[in-house]
């Protein structure tokens, strides 16, 4: 189903200052988020910027990927900052800009950088404790904001969106099971276009900025959804079709070893996450400094780079109980990653119901006092609040969408093995997904430590 066919959707979207006015409340947002991060107080339960970035951004962005894809980047602060100076423009196409458009380097036109960057990035959040500590998480949020806006002043168009931004590796990842699609209405009309605006850019707007060509897009995992090529099509070819979740995982095509390494690394931050958050890893973690001396930075930085090691090792170990004469180990590898996208993002799903639900009340407290000064703008200031849903409701959720997410999984690891290695590999593959399954239940049932304080 094409939304596009809606007039108004299609005006609006056809329309330059639309996308500006969408950006502006979240650029707004973002420098509240750095000015209470950087001058409020500094208990995280008491501040605007610990409560909306990890709590209602982090918490609750996951939950629009199963819907709209990579429609985050419409709105994006970083992206939306970067782009303003590259261009010298807010909305209005110009010709020439700031930036000197020079070509990323080929070599790393690939999802490497970005998974080196999701580690990173992950990595910061853990040894700067920025879940707890406003000023911290400010620091991130700018030191991000600088490398977005050099690299598009450096770098033609998004090179940081397409090639280094963790945030946008993760959504595109996760986008192949959205219910939303960016494609060309009919190939044979973009192989009869002699111009190419969607490339190329015209009067009425600019070219892909993360270089991509409709007529050869099957898949969703670059498209950031600026519409630039809806304003741009001199042929209004473009679609923005509703379709069936996992389509593009039940039908996949140009299957690399980068996205599976992403998926894979993905999947092993969101059980690290889960593990973090045990009593159990603050006795582990208590012990071992105590018993070795060992720094607590390097023992985040050994726990965090070996066990996303130690998940990649696992899934090899079982891609390798898979034999057959006809069979690589590579591309064994690549293909039955991709079946592992919905166990990692209803994982995904599954913690996060506890932060958005458990921990969102927060939001209502602190919105009357953002700096945490003393302030009691709507009276909410200092009440106690019970979650959203119940802990019990929240239970039955994680559970409920784990088992979800399982069994797409297994279903696609079922198609897979069928379309690709005439069903070898299925059920060494199924039972990893549900040994792994296990593991997340048997720790859903550990208490969590609340991350707010």
């Amino acid at each position: 189903m094409n939304l596009l066919k809606n007039h108004t959707l299609n005006y609006l979207l056809k329309t330059r200052a639309f996308q500006f006015i969408l950006q502006i409340p979240f650029v707004l947002i973002f420098i509240l988020i750095i000015l209470a991060g950087l001058y409020g107080a500094s208990l995280s339960s008491s501040n605007i910027a610990t409560v909306v970035t990890w709590t209602i951004w982090w918490g609750g962005l996951i939950f629009t990927f199963p819907l709209i894809g990579r429609a985050w980047c419409l709105v994006c602060p970083w992206a939306a900052i970067s782009d303003w100076v590259q261009r010298l423009a807010f909305w209005k196409k110009k010709e020439t800009g700031l930036g000197l458009d020079k070509k990323f380097p080929i070599w790393l036109r690939n999802m490497y950088p970005v998974i080196i960057s999701f580690l990173i990035i992950t990595w910061a959040e853990f040894y700067f404790s920025a879940v707890s500590n406003p000023k911290n998480t400010a620091y991130i949020a700018i030191i991000f904001l600088i490398a977005a806006v050099l690299i598009s002043i450096i770098f033609e168009r998004r090179s940081f969106c397409r090639y280094l931004c963790p945030i946008g590796g993760m959504i595109g990842i996760y986008s192949k099971f959205s219910l939303l699609e960016l494609r060309a209405r009919d190939k044979a009309v973009c192989r009869a276009c002699n111009t190419k605006d969607c490339i190329n850019g015209n009067e009425k707007g600019y070219g892909c900025p993360v270089f991509e060509y409709p007529e050869a897009m099957d898949r969703n995992t670059y498209c950031v959804l600026c519409t630039e090529c809806v304003k741009t099509c001199p042929k209004d070819n473009i679609a923005l079709n509703i379709r069936p979740v996992a389509k593009e995982l039940t039908h996949p095509s140009d299957r690399s070893l980068d996205e599976s390494l992403m998926i894979l690394a993905a999947f092993a931050i969101v059980i690290f996450h889960g593990i973090t958050m045990i009593p159990v890893w603050f006795k582990w973690t208590d012990a071992i400094m105590m018993n070795t001396g060992i720094a607590p930075y390097a023992l985040v930085t050994i726990a965090l780079f070996g066990f996303t090691a130690l998940t990649v090792l696992v899934y090899l170990f079982f891609v390798l109980l898979t034999h057959g004469s006809r069979l690589t180990t590579h591309d064994l590898f690549v293909a039955f990653a991709y079946p592992l996208i919905p166990l990692a993002l209803f994982f995904h799903l599954s913690h996060n119901v506890f932060h958005l639900f458990g921990e969102g009340k927060n939001l209502l407290i602190v919105s009357s006092d953002p700096f945490g000064w003393g302030w009691n703008l709507f009276g909410t200031r200092g009440l106690k609040l019970e979650p959203i849903i119940s802990f019990n409701m929240i239970y039955y959720l994680e559970i409920a969408l784990a088992i979800l997410g399982t069994v797409y999984a297994i279903y696609l690891t079922y198609k897979t093995s069928l379309q690709d290695f005439e069903g070898r590999g299925f059920v060494s593959m199924a039972i990893m997904i549900l040994c792994l399954t296990i593991l997340y239940i048997l720790m859903l049932n550990q208490p969590m430590v609340m991350r707010m304080g």
